[in-house]
């Protein structure tokens, strides 16, 4: 994924309030996480992708595709036994 997965943590952490952003960051986290490894996963936990995606869902709890995605990046970041989501 070349740092996709940090920019796109990155891209949410600058773009806070802009739904688009948040939604769309959280679907390539989502996408980038599906399937991978345990160490991927433990990438994705070091880079602050489940806090960015919890932080999400509370700053736009209203908005379904962002819940959606969000919710779905966080599966897909627990899915090795959660150990990867633990030490965040």
């Amino acid at each position: 994924d070349a740092g996709a997965l940090e920019a796109a943590v990155c891209a949410m952490g600058g773009h806070k309030a802009h739904v688009g952003v948040q939604e769309m960051a959280c679907a390539a986290i989502s996408i980038i996480c599906c399937g991978t490894a345990a160490a991927g996963l433990q990438r994705a936990a070091d880079a602050g992708g489940l806090k960015a995606a919890v932080r999400a869902m509370g700053g736009h709890g209203q908005h379904a595709g962002v819940l959606v995605q969000a919710c779905l990046a966080a599966r897909n970041m627990c899915a090795a036994g959660g150990e990867a989501a633990r030490s965040e």
